[in-house]
């Protein structure tokens, strides 16, 4: 706030607008860090840096804009202005690079940071680029070996910069060893840190957990900040949007609090706050939704373009069945952001329970590039994949599935989701191996015999079929038989067989909802709509729906 108002009060005083820029640029708002700065590019004296900054406004808004809209050659006019004047700064280079990667020429990158190492040997922030570009790359273990380097150097050691790298790279792969890494990274001790740069590390270490669903050692985190930076907002805010996530709202009310004591009547975050809240309430009282959007008209005036803006709009779209609204809103919070997996994962169910598997895999897409998926944007970007129904896409759903489960797989629900996408690649073995290790784990269910059956019908394997029925029988219950006798041929296409199956099933279970609803189901399905019909009546007879009772 204080470069806001230095800028307010002497809008030609360059330093202000760059220290304003910067701060607009951390928090992801690059429009308005070209708004602050364009205005001083044609005057006779410019601080040290100017043009640094102006390269790196100009390519975040390039890349928050359409590929083919992009127009590179503005942000190589300010960092070529940057080359020419200031041909010794550190940051030239790693601006360069960053401008190659984007642009998409990643030799010319890697290069760029091989000659900024030979020429910056003593500069930390050249030691984390290389890191941060092959972390990019997923070549996770090149990455690690130079954070190493980087404490063991006599130069910097344990570097604030190196933690902050580390911590980016454990939460990209998100293994089980990185997650123990992170840990042990939450619970060292900040060696000569100060103040700002002790925040600046739990702050990293709180949103890492935050994106990888471990709301604990993000509060744990974010309640460090709170202890030795009084007035932050930013990490009160974090800390409603847990209570919420965890349904605590008296919790969330006490950080509104927090929030609106420490920002005054003109804060943007505690009106995101009692937004949140509001929205958060509305599933059970949309009368607050009218008062929601009167917070978020002054949200929106006072900050504009705010990606939390942006998703609690979509959130309120998305409750009044404006599916459409939902998900532009959605992308506007994507879009003007560093990834958000929560935001992401509620676009990708409107757009998959929508049939938008384009779209919907587009957006994934767009997410990788930018960093590994959780496993559970994993397992939807999978789906988005699987939706689009042909070979290459079938092959980079298995690839997302693969990172979604956890190997060895202990659910056999598991085993059967990733047998149907091998199937789906062509990887029939694999595929095969899978089944059988869920038969031996869970022959027990029902589903798993169903999964074996269509896997033999399209393998060509239909010769196995009869004895595989016959183990069928002797390894499940007896009373779960005759349902899963119909299912296996219904999955076989064996359609005489099975409609006698289902048949058979509904007389030794009665009025059995289950058995009715596959069985109704069947005959819809072979078109025989009189029988379906007459099971459909069963299962909504009041009389017999007492009677389950």
């Amino acid at each position: 706030m204080s470069f806001r108002r230095a800028v307010a009060e002497k809008p030609i005083w360059t330093a202000a607008n760059i220290g304003l820029a910067a701060a607009l640029l951390h928090n992801g708002r690059s429009e308005e860090a070209c708004q602050v700065l364009e205005p001083s590019r044609n005057l006779a004296s410019l601080p040290s840096g100017y043009w640094i900054w102006l390269t790196g406004a100009r390519l975040q808004s390039q890349l928050r804009i359409r590929v083919s809209d992009r127009r590179w050659e503005i942000v190589e006019q300010a960092l070529s202005q940057a080359e020419k004047l200031e041909p010794t700064n550190v940051e030239l280079p790693l601006a360069r690079a960053e401008f190659l990667f984007e642009k998409g020429d990643i030799d010319g990158a890697g290069s760029t940071l091989e000659k900024a190492q030979a020429n910056f040997p003593q500069e930390v922030g050249v030691w984390v680029a290389r890191a941060d570009f092959a972390g990019r790359l997923d070549r996770y273990a090149e990455a690690e070996s130079i954070l190493d380097q980087a404490l063991n150097a006599k130069a910097f050691g344990d570097h604030i910069e190196v933690r902050l790298a580390q911590c980016r790279l454990w939460s990209q792969r998100a293994s089980a060893l990185d997650r123990a890494k992170m840990q042990a990274l939450s619970g060292a001790e900040d060696p000569g840190f100060s103040v700002g740069d002790r925040a600046r590390h739990w702050n990293a270490l709180a949103a890492a957990w935050y994106r990888l669903s471990d709301w604990d050692k993000a509060e744990e985190r974010w309640r460090k900040v709170a202890k030795i930076l009084p007035r932050d907002q930013r990490s009160r805010s974090w800390r409603l949007d847990l209570a919420l996530q965890k349904g605590q709202t008296a919790s969330a009310r006490h950080w509104l609090d927090a929030l609106r004591r420490a920002e005054g009547e003109t804060g943007v975050f505690w009106r995101y706050g009692a937004c949140a809240i509001l929205v958060h309430e509305a599933r059970r009282r949309r009368a607050n939704l009218d008062e929601a959007r009167r917070h978020l008209h002054e949200i929106n005036r006072i900050h504009k373009n705010w990606p939390l803006a942006a998703a609690l709009a979509a959130a309120i779209a998305e409750m009044e069945g404006n599916y459409q609204l939902a998900i532009r809103e959605y992308g506007r919070a994507l879009d003007h952001s560093e990834p958000q997996p929560g935001v992401l994962t509620q676009l990708l169910e409107i757009l998959i329970q929508r049939r938008e598997f384009g779209k919907a895999d587009s957006e994934v897409t767009k997410y990788e590039q930018k960093q590994p998926l959780t496993p559970d944007l994993a397992r939807l970007g999978a789906e988005a994949a699987m939706g689009l129904r042909d070979k290459q896409s079938a092959k980079v759903a298995l690839r997302r599935a693969e990172s979604g489960v956890t190997m060895p797989i202990r659910d056999y629900r598991d085993a059967l989701w990733l047998s149907a996408i091998c199937q789906a690649a062509g990887e029939s073995a694999r595929a095969e191996e899978l089944l059988t290790s869920a038969l031996n784990v869970a022959g027990h269910a029902p589903d798993v015999w169903i999964a074996w059956m269509e896997f033999l019908a399209r393998s060509n394997q239909r010769k196995r079929v009869s004895q595989e029925i016959d183990r069928m029988e002797k390894t499940l219950h007896k009373n779960r038989v005759p349902l899963t006798h119909a299912r296996c041929y219904d999955a076989l296409q064996q359609l005489d067989q099975a409609a006698s199956a289902y048949l058979t099933a509904v007389a030794g279970a009665g009025d059995d909802p289950t058995v009715l609803s596959f069985t109704a189901d069947f005959f819809r399905r072979a078109d025989l709509n009189d029988d379906a019909r007459g099971f459909h009546e069963r299962l909504l007879d009041p009389a017999l729906a007492a009677r389950r009772k």
